[in-house]
């Protein structure tokens, strides 16, 4: 979703999603998206030496970018609060549910509510791809059979129906 964009370079409308794609809020080679909203994503390529502009500069263009999607979901009507991560979490899911897209992903991580970098592109050695467990928004290792149970669970759940 966030590098699905129209002519002008603005958030694509629901609408005019393909049909068939697989529409997701987060990827694989994203954090999930509690901790992408947190930028965890800059904060861990500066660490590892990966970013090719200044950290504030990255920051911002990061918060940019996230900021013109949240105006689309004040338009939309799908978010009223600032600063409240799990109602925009759920806001971004039922931007997506308007798609006419067949196939909708929610990631295992947003369920948890996760927030760390499951893969980080371009190393092997520098993060533990792959390695982390599933955790709640805590940190804190979550069970699959918990899953079930999250309040990210439960609430992202509503936005598929």
């Amino acid at each position: 979703m966030w590098f699905e964009k129209d002519a002008d370079g603005r958030p694509l409308r629901p609408e005019a999603y393909r049909t068939l794609c697989l529409a997701t809020v987060t990827t694989h080679d994203l954090p999930p998206t509690a901790g992408y909203l947190e930028h965890v994503h800059v904060d861990l390529r500066h660490e590892l030496g990966l970013l090719t502009r200044d950290l504030d500069e990255e920051v911002e263009f990061d918060r940019q970018e996230q900021a013109e999607m949240l105006e689309v979901l004040r338009q939309r009507g799908l978010l009223r609060a600032e600063g409240d991560e799990e109602a925009t979490i759920e806001a971004l899911h039922k931007y997506l549910a308007w798609t006419p897209a067949l196939l909708r992903g929610i990631s295992v991580s947003d369920l948890a509510g996760d927030t760390r970098i499951i893969n980080q592109p371009g190393t092997d050695e520098e993060y533990p791809n792959w390695r982390l467990p599933l955790a709640g928004h805590d940190g804190t290792p979550l069970l699959l059979d918990d899953l079930v149970t999250s309040p990210w669970a439960r609430r992202l759940a509503r936005c598929v129906r």
